[in-house]
């Protein structure tokens, strides 16, 4: 005698079979597809991309994973029952569209049961939210990189700070596409960088701020409403100071290489030996002549060596000079120096 699991409204499993549908599949089923990034929305949304290597066969792979992933969601089994386990052979039948066969095993009144199913997948392109945003140029915060006073920044600092922010960049978008690069101006005296989100954009500010030891201000402008929220963009000035880390400085006829510095006082460190760290107040701050930036050094050639002297080839003039070895500079066995001009002397650096 059949107990009441092995039957279903009074009837057997084969009787049960030949009266009802085990999985119910629509005759049609839809795919939104982003023609731009590949991406595709279904019940969760938005999915991530799934890259493609780079050729046609490559790019009609995923669009095959995608089709079968949009017949599998829409796949139904009878009250009471368990798929177990599900087969997809999909058939490009035009451009956009692909004709679906599904073979399920479905576990059925403590029986597993076989099951066939069919449909047409029709991929319709639209753009996702983040290649719209793109498109549109759209972006929530603007980084101004500026210098101070009157020494403009140089090509050197504005290569640095383009490298920190294209890689801060790379880094974050790895882990949300939300975050991109959505421009990037050269203005006189500096960079402007046009980020995608706000958080994105705080965080590379602050960076770009250690970075050059400079200052970073912030302020916010209301410009309009998007879906029916007010959209709030903010800019993050970061300003370099008048003096920088890696500046070379003479001070009372010795030259030093700046270690950090504001407007009140300054660290720095000999250019070259083993002299002391030197902390400027206010007022010997006032007593710093910049020389040059981090990249001013050149090299010289050495043509002798003795005791606290070597005779150096002066880089721009090839005629010999007489320098004085900084205390504590190892210049043994060294074919060539790096010297900084400043006040038409030269000095070794380190």
């Amino acid at each position: 005698m059949e107990t009441d699991d092995e039957l279903r409204g009074g009837l057997c499993v084969d009787c049960f079979l030949e009266r009802n549908e085990v999985i119910v599949v629509p005759k049609v089923v839809d795919l939104v597809r982003c023609p731009t990034c590949g991406s595709s929305h279904g019940r969760r949304g938005w999915s991530q991309p799934r890259e493609a290597e780079g050729d046609e066969e490559d790019g009609d792979e995923v669009l095959h994973d995608d089709v079968v992933d949009a017949a599998e969601a829409v796949v139904q089994v009878v009250d009471g029952s368990r798929l177990r386990s599900m087969d997809v052979t999909v058939h490009r039948e035009a451009r956009s569209a692909f004709s679906v066969h599904i073979h399920a095993e479905v576990g059925l009144m403590g029986q597993t049961v076989e099951a066939e199913g069919g449909t047409r997948v029709r991929v319709r392109g639209e753009q996702c939210p983040i290649c719209s945003r793109k498109a549109g140029q759209y972006f929530e915060a603007l980084i101004q990189f500026r210098s101070t006073g009157h020494r403009p920044a140089t090509d050197a600092e504005m290569d640095r700070a383009r490298r920190h922010v294209h890689g801060e960049i790379e880094r974050l978008s790895a882990a949300s596409r939300d975050v991109f690069l959505v421009r990037e101006e050269r203005i006189h005296g500096g960079l402007d960088f046009y980020i995608s989100t706000q958080a994105a954009a705080a965080q590379i500010s602050r960076g770009l701020a250690g970075m050059f030891s400079a200052t970073a201000t912030s302020s916010t402008k209301l410009t309009g409403q998007r879906d029916g929220k007010e959209v709030v963009r903010v800019t993050h000035a970061v300003r370099l100071p008048e003096l920088r880390r890696g500046d070379y400085v003479l001070f009372r006829g010795q030259l030093h290489r700046v270690l950090s510095a504001s407007a009140k006082e300054a660290t720095m460190d000999p250019a070259a030996g083993t002299a002391k760290r030197r902390h400027l107040s206010r007022g010997e701050r006032g007593e710093l002549q910049l020389v040059g930036d981090m990249d001013c050094p050149e090299e010289a050639v050495v043509v002798s060596s003795g005791g606290t002297e070597v005779q150096v080839l002066d880089p721009s003039s090839m005629r010999t000079v007489d320098l004085v070895v900084p205390p504590g500079y190892q210049l043994e066995g060294m074919v060539t120096v790096r010297v900084v001009r400043a006040e038409d002397q030269l000095f070794i650096v380190d």
